[in-house]
């Protein structure tokens, strides 16, 4: 979070934090498809892939809910004149 002397100086102590929750459910295909788009995701060629997919196949086992996870959001906006 934003140090509140920082936001302070910058809005010149005129603004409000607005919060607004969203979540988005994943099957593990869409687990499995959105690690695969980032920029820092193991490759098929790479010798850790086998493991990094057990985990999270493991992973989604766990937490799993009728075959979804919950992915949770907290999108802060700062709201002022600058």
């Amino acid at each position: 979070m934003i140090d509140h002397d920082v936001l302070d100086k910058f809005f010149e102590g005129r603004y409000k934090i607005l919060e607004l929750e969203n979540y988005l459910d994943l099957t593990l295909e869409g687990v499995m498809g959105r690690y695969a788009s980032t920029s820092y995701a193991i490759g098929p060629e790479e010798s850790e892939y086998e493991s990094m997919v057990t985990e999270k196949k493991d992973a989604f086992g766990k937490y799993q809910n009728d075959g979804l996870v919950r992915i949770q959001y907290i999108t802060r906006i700062f709201l002022g004149t600058v």
